[in-house]
Order: C-alpha cells, then structure tokens, then sequence
C-alpha cells in the first residue's frame, strides 16, 4: 500500500501462518464456488491480487489447466515465493500504484484486499475493470465486521464487547488502517463501476465459542494489535476486552459478513 498502515505488519510469521491456514480452511470452498460459477476458467488467465499464501492461486491453477495461467501478486511475498505451480506466475505487485502489465485477463478476484484499500476502492475496481477481457469478470469477497456484535445482549460481557463494536472501527478508518465494515459497500461499487450483470450475496453466522471462525478472530486481534496500538485513539485495554470474551466458553457473537459481488466487462 502507499502511505497507508497495514493493520497486520506487526505480527509473527507463525501467527500469520496459522491465520492465512485458517481462513483458507473457513472460506476457501466458498470462494471455490463463487469463481467456478462466475466464469469457465479451463484456458482462462486469471490475476489473483493479494495471493497471500497462494491457496486460491493454486487451485486456480489446477482449474485453468496446461492452456490457462494464474497471475498470484502481493505486496509482501514472504508465503508466496515457495509457491511451485506450473501455471502459477508469483509476481510482487502494488495494485494502487503499479500498472496492470499482464492482461487482458478472463478473471481477477481478491479477497479480502479492499477492506485495506478502501481509499483507492472506487479507482481500483475500475482499474481492475479495464485490464479485463471482453466478457471477463472481476469477484471480491470483503468482510463487514459490523454484524459483530454480542449475541445475547444481556450477557455480562455484551455492554463492554459493544464498546469495541463501536469506536475502534471508527478510529482505525480515519487512520487509514482498515474499513472493518467495507464488506456493505462492494455491491454499490459494483454496481456503480462500468461492470455489467453485477451479482452479489452475503454469508453470515454466529461464532460458537472452541470453532474455527473463532480461533480465527482471535488470531486476526493478536495480529493487528501491535500496529493497532499504535494508532492514536485506540486503547490497548480494548483488545484485553475482546481476548477475554472470546476465553468465556458462554460468550457468543456474530461473524464478519462476507459479502461477495462479480460483474462483467461487456463483449
């Protein structure tokens, strides 16, 4: 990113190994389903933006086949440069302020990226857009943590989990840290980009204490509190607040909502 704060430069390597892990093993069949449906990809060349661990790239690369190939880009490679895939091109790549070399491509999907472009969203879909093919598609899958919410509102922990619902969000958007509640402004961009036929759904449930997808947001809170501490604002006792909840085997709360949108360059 350029002159933005990535919420997770403050983690470990094996933190992060173990959140990437995480969030293949909780949305990766989703996002499996939704690229599949969207477009034929045997022969299809494909951009993956922010690749991560190259998960989605390589089953990509497994879908598109000896004619087709996968472009996998981030910004930090650090889990992409072991990645051998014989349709898959590892390339470090800066999607707000690099241009797009490699297209024209059938299709170009992220996910959860824009949530930390959010500034550049408007400019990035329709970069995006035009490095497409005639007919081809652009998927995002982006997360609103605005469904986060406790869910027993007279629980012990429910008036003090609020206060995290609440402000911090806030803080960390003027920061320019992150949109935690992007995920409900993909559809309107979508809608409103030079894309056409733009479809999108939403995914939500509630997180049962001891689950993957709860593992998964404790992991997300440890790995941005070091840069997350440093935004002025926010108060370090918040994230003990989360962490402790998340400990208290009768303590439920909502997910993040993944929202979903796909739209098409016109023939």
């Amino acid at each position: 990113m350029a002159d933005e704060i990535y919420i997770h430069d403050g983690a470990s390597d094996e933190l992060e190994r173990e959140r990437f892990d995480l969030m293949a093993k909780l949305y990766d069949a989703a996002t499996h389903d939704l690229l599949s449906s969207s477009i034929d990809l045997a022969g299809a060349r494909v951009l993956e933006v922010g690749a991560g661990t190259g998960r989605v790239a390589e089953w990509l690369g497994d879908q598109v086949g000896p004619d087709g190939q996968v472009i996998a880009t981030d910004i930090d490679l650090r889990f992409l440069s072991a990645l051998d895939h014989p349709q898959v091109v590892v390339k470090e790549h800066n999607i707000v302020t690099d241009p797009i070399n490699d297209g024209p491509f059938d299709l170009i999907h992220g996910r959860f990226v824009l949530t930390h472009l959010f500034a550049h969203a408007e400019l990035l879909i329709e970069k995006l857009a035009e490095a497409l093919a005639p007919g081809g598609c652009v998927a995002f899958e982006e997360a609103d943590y605005g469904t986060n919410w406790a869910a027993d509102r007279d629980h012990p922990r429910a008036q003090a989990w609020s206060v995290f619902a609440g402000e911090p969000p806030r803080i960390l958007r003027e920061a320019g840290a992150i949109d935690a509640e992007f995920g409900r402004r993909l559809p309107p961009l979508f809608h409103n980009s030079s894309l056409t036929g733009v479809k999108s759904s939403a995914r939500y449930d509630i997180s049962a204490p001891g689950s993957d997808w709860h593992r998964f947001h404790e992991l997300s809170l440890r790995s941005n509190r070091p840069v997350a501490s440093q935004v002025p604002g926010l108060k370090d006792e918040w994230w003990d607040i989360m962490l402790e909840a998340m400990g208290d085997e009768t303590f439920h709360f909502g997910e993040m909502t993944v929202v979903r949108s796909v739209g098409y360059r016109q023939r």
